[in-house]
């Protein structure tokens, strides 16, 4: 209090009534500052300690987890199939038919290239994919139901990009796929928000970087 004194008399606050006046100002900006700045500095702080884990077929989600790592500074993964899809949309959409039949009918994931990253040196994980068919992207299942036990206790949170489908729709799958994780929360992007994808991000770094 007495160095919060000094300051107040170095600004010319001298009687009582104007330091309790020039106290009160201090109060509210520092309240502020902290509501902001330092909500955002932790955000950033604590995805700086993140890793994106990521899948993109067509690129969209490779480029949203750019403007990610620019914004946080973590470092990113990328998911890898086994088999590469085609680059038709048709013929992929074909594949991802027949994957997501033997998937849910008979719990057979398409094999993905195993990772080298250490991901049990993350607290938090930032999970990036395509919505395909309504359900999370494939090689992404693939790759949580491999390392389901390191997820175990890890905070996740995670970025969906479609056409029009709602990120929502995947959230059954990362629960059966990361039960014993936290998800703080999903940021859910669609064609139609590509100019508005930097804003997004920042808020998502704000509200759910910042639980």
């Amino acid at each position: 209090m007495a160095r919060i004194s000094s300051i107040l008399t170095v600004f010319g606050l001298r009687d009582s009534r104007d330091r309790r006046r020039g106290r009160l100002t201090f109060a509210v900006v520092l309240y502020f500052f902290l509501l902001t700045g330092g909500a955002i500095s932790y955000a950033q702080e604590r995805a700086a300690k993140a890793v994106i884990v990521f899948y993109s077929w067509s690129g969209d989600t490779e480029r949203v987890v750019k403007i990610l790592k620019e914004k946080t500074g973590s470092d990113t993964l990328c998911i890898r199939p086994s088999v590469p899809y085609p680059r038709d949309y048709m013929a992929t959409l074909a594949r991802a038919r027949e994957e997501k039949k033997r998937l849910y009918d008979a719990g057979e994931y398409p094999p993905i290239h195993p990772t080298e990253k250490i991901l049990e040196a993350y607290d938090t994980i930032i999970v990036c994919y395509p919505v395909w068919l309504g359900k999370m992207a494939f090689p992404m299942q693939s790759f949580l139901r491999i390392h389901a036990d390191t997820f175990a206790g890890k905070d996740i949170a995670l970025i969906t990009l479609s056409g029009k489908s709602p990120g929502e729709k995947t959230l059954p799958d990362a629960g059966r796929l990361c039960p014993g994780s936290r998800v703080l929360g999903l940021l859910s992007i669609k064609r139609a928000d590509r100019e508005g994808e930097p804003r997004m991000i920042d808020l998502f770094i704000t509200r759910v970087l910042h639980k």
